[in-house]
């Protein structure tokens, strides 16, 4: 008994726990290191389960900010298309955001208006 107790303790579950014939203390104490090691190999399962879930979270989440970058690419190469596209039309293009000051003023609108894009840029219409 003493001898399985020692290796269960370093962690090798494989060990047979003896379960003795008579009915006394080493019987109940056999009952109870076989309790502690079926916690063991439990405790062993649950901690491998929990590793591959992490691992599984963790490739969906890299894969989800790889996706992002990418994604925020797209907008940035979108973005930088759309003003080229607004400084080269022949329109006047003013636009402002929610508080009323100019956010946008294109090469049109400076020609038409006399003034250039960066005094503008950030004043009230």
């Amino acid at each position: 008994m003493t001898d399985a107790m020692k290796k269960l303790a370093t962690g090798h579950l494989d060990t047979a726990v003896p379960s003795p014939k008579r009915q006394d203390e080493v019987s109940d104490m056999a009952i109870a290191v076989q309790v502690f090691k079926d916690s063991a190999i439990r405790n062993k399962e649950l901690e491998a389960s929990l590793e591959n879930m992490v691992v599984k979270r963790t490739r969906q989440l890299e894969a989800e900010v790889e996706s992002g970058k990418q994604k925020a690419l797209a907008l940035h190469k979108s973005e930088s298309r759309l003003a080229e596209l607004l400084e080269l039309v022949p329109e006047a293009i003013i636009s402002v955001d929610e508080e009323g000051r100019i956010c946008l003023f294109n090469q049109s609108a400076e020609t038409l208006f006399g003034y250039n894009k960066q005094e503008m840029i950030g004043s009230p219409l």
